[in-house]
């Protein structure tokens, strides 16, 4: 019994690895402080940007830099304690997104998930 379930898991996991889910990436949108700030296309012209935000007017200024390129985007640069949202590194796909608590700002991307028909809508194992 146990050699079947681990049979059946194992199937699942390498038929997911084989057909990974298609997705369109389109856009990265940025908030700071809970309200949309900025919302910018990952392809196109304005695809590729270096955006600096500054989060308030302290000295020194909580400031992010927002980096998006060839349909990804990342954190660059902070001047957050611990340097987490710059660590997180690139995002690409629908869902991801990269938060930097200190500066109450969020990275993340849209898009929709490319459905052929007749594909299921979640698969659970």
């Amino acid at each position: 019994m146990i050699t079947i379930f681990i049979t059946l898991a194992l199937t699942g996991f390498a038929i997911s690895a084989v057909r990974p889910a298609r997705y369109t990436p389109a856009w990265v949108v940025i908030e700071v402080g809970g309200k949309e700030y900025l919302r910018l296309p990952v392809s196109g012209r304005a695809a590729s940007r270096t955006i600096r935000i500054t989060a308030s007017e302290g000295i020194p200024a909580d400031y992010n830099v927002v980096q998006i390129k060839d349909g990804r985007a990342r954190i660059l640069e902070s001047n957050c304690p611990g340097k987490v949202c710059v660590k997180t590194g690139w995002i690409s796909r629908p869902g991801q997104s990269i938060v930097c608590v200190p500066h109450r700002l969020v990275v993340r991307i849209q898009g929709n998930v490319d459905k052929a028909p007749g594909d299921p809508d979640i698969v659970a194992y």
